[in-house]
């Protein structure tokens, strides 16, 4: 009898390893398990790349088991007590898979966690809505290509320019009423039937509405300006000003192609100051967030020029130090330091009290187009040709992260040249964990300051510029035809911890950070090490 037993187990066992090979199981980087399976093709357990679980935990919740030596078929007992189940039954509640699970409670929870962040890192974002520019079968397609787009400090305006010297103004929350309204889809002029316009003769003055503007020329940057009445100009003689700022003005920046700053009334419409100094095109625009209303411009003549609007925009200072065009500037949200990209690698920092340099970053490949600093000012991101979007921390001139737009990552020389990866612009969220950028490879991404990989990704063809709204929660992206797109945001409640990591280095810079008397850790968290 036994030894009819022992070869009854010996042929089970014989015919389970002509099916399957032995129990042969290998965890990949990027968080992957395989089991290898003869006459089979290989079996993926549903762990997707973008989470990182431990060897151990996979390897004690997933392991393959073959027939029990009682020679039956019968697979083992799982974790808890109780009497074993068929085989079949079993593969089938593991998808198909010769796969036992030693402990379902935990095998389910992996599971049900690992599809939640499947499903939040394949999902597309929801589009809100569509800002279409007008056509007609005699434009050229050049001169239409839509270079920047704004949101008022104050989230009252929304705009953006057409091409062909035009720039539309829209009041943001009757814009997303609309996009409720009449689906996402809205041709740019068919807006002003269902928008009021203002009189300049009426005393609304403070009520948004929507304004076509003609800059003259075309428009390469904007910028939208606040008025603190309490801030004081730097200008020596103020007994005198042509224009009185009140505390309700909102003024909106255009630079044109032809070297010419125009400054408008976002409220009436009308011209105010018209700023002539560059030689070259203004490329971009930003003003200072502490309402002082200092304007800083970046052109092609390779300089940075300083204005005082309350001065009736006096130009203070011109910062020189690139060596070609200089693509953009971007301020620190408490105005003490401006960054400027520019052609030739170039990732310039400057003191914007002494109106000196403070240090260049170095690490791109490429030329740099697009900057912008965290909203704690604690993190600046750069855009490069190179393929990446580089996060540094500005006070001490560390790279601390890299978003790559091509896998693998390309080589210096190849990320130097037409690389199609060209990455147009990146943009910070007012939450300080996401960031968008926008690239040539007709891809709109969603990225994480503590991830790899984007969480979410739309598709978007020729896009040139992105920024996000006033309060974080929805995407404008400007086109090459001249027309906007929208998406909604990722939506997620900021942990305790980090928003006392805000609010801890919105007040001090990382060399302050380093010399508290408190845990590496916890030094390494507030400075975004970990």
């Amino acid at each position: 009898m036994k030894q009819a037993k022992v070869k009854r187990a010996t042929e089970a066992r014989k015919a389970a390893f002509k099916r399957f090979t032995p129990v042969l199981q290998y965890t990949f980087p990027y968080g992957f398990l395989f089991k290898l399976q003869r006459h089979r093709e290989i079996a993926l357990l549903d762990i997707p790349a973008t989470v990182k679980i431990s060897n151990n935990l996979l390897q004690k919740s997933y392991r393959w088991t073959g027939p029990s030596s009682t020679g039956q078929g019968e697979p083992k007992r799982c974790g808890k007590p109780g009497g074993a189940q068929p085989a079949r039954a079993e593969r089938r509640r593991h998808g198909g898979h010769a796969v036992r699970c030693r402990e379902p409670e935990r095998c389910s929870a992996v599971k049900r966690r690992t599809a939640a962040k499947r499903d939040e890192t394949n999902a597309r974002p929801r589009t809100v809505g569509e800002l279409l520019a007008p056509t007609s079968p005699f434009d050229k397609k050049c001169g239409r290509e839509n270079w920047t787009v704004a949101f008022a400090p104050d989230g009252s305006y929304f705009a953006w320019s057409q091409g062909h010297r035009i720039v539309k103004l829209v009041p943001w929350s009757q814009c997303l009423n609309n996009f409720l309204l009449h689906g996402t889809k809205n041709v740019a002029n068919s807006i002003g039937t269902r928008l009021p316009r203002q009189n300049s003769d009426s005393g609304q003055k403070n009520k948004p509405c929507e304004h076509i503007i003609d800059c003259g020329d075309i428009v390469w940057s904007l910028a939208f300006g606040s008025s603190v009445p309490e801030k004081q100009s730097r200008c020596v003689n103020i007994e005198w000003h042509r224009f009185k700022f009140g505390q309700d003005q909102l003024l909106l920046a255009t630079g044109l192609n032809n070297g010419r700053i125009k400054i408008w009334d976002a409220y009436t419409g009308k011209l105010l100051l018209n700023l002539m100094d560059h030689t070259e095109v203004v490329r971009d625009l930003t003003f200072a967030p502490d309402g002082s209303l200092i304007l800083v411009s970046a052109s092609r003549d390779k300089t940075l020029r300083v204005w005082d609007l309350k001065d009736d925009g006096n130009m203070m200072k011109v910062l020189r130090g690139h060596q070609n065009w200089v693509y953009g500037c971007a301020f620190s949200p408490d105005s003490s330091i401006l960054c400027s990209v520019g052609a030739s690698k170039a990732v310039f920092l400057w003191d914007m009290d002494k109106y000196s340099m403070i240090r260049k970053l170095e690490g791109h490949h490429n030329d740099v187009v697009a900057c912008e600093f965290s909203p704690d000012g604690a993190l600046l991101a750069t855009a490069s040709y190179d393929t990446r979007v580089y996060v540094w921390d500005p006070h001490i001139g560390v790279i601390l992260m890299e978003f790559g737009h091509l896998f693998p990552p390309p080589t210096p020389i190849f990320a130097g040249g037409a690389n199609d990866r060209w990455v147009r612009s990146v943009s910070f969220s007012h939450d300080g964990l996401h960031i968008a950028s926008l690239a040539d490879d007709k891809m709109v991404r969603f990225w994480r300051i503590d991830e790899e990989y984007p969480v979410q990704v739309a598709p978007l063809n020729n896009g040139l510029c992105c920024t996000f709204s006033t309060d974080g929660s929805v995407l404008a992206a400007g086109t090459q035809d001249g027309s906007v797109y929208f998406w909604a945001t990722p939506r997620q409640v900021s942990s305790l911890q980090h928003l006392c990591r805000m609010a801890i280095r919105r007040v001090m810079p990382t060399s302050q950070v380093k010399n508290l008397p408190i845990p590496s850790k916890v030094v390494e968290f507030l400075c975004y090490q970990i």
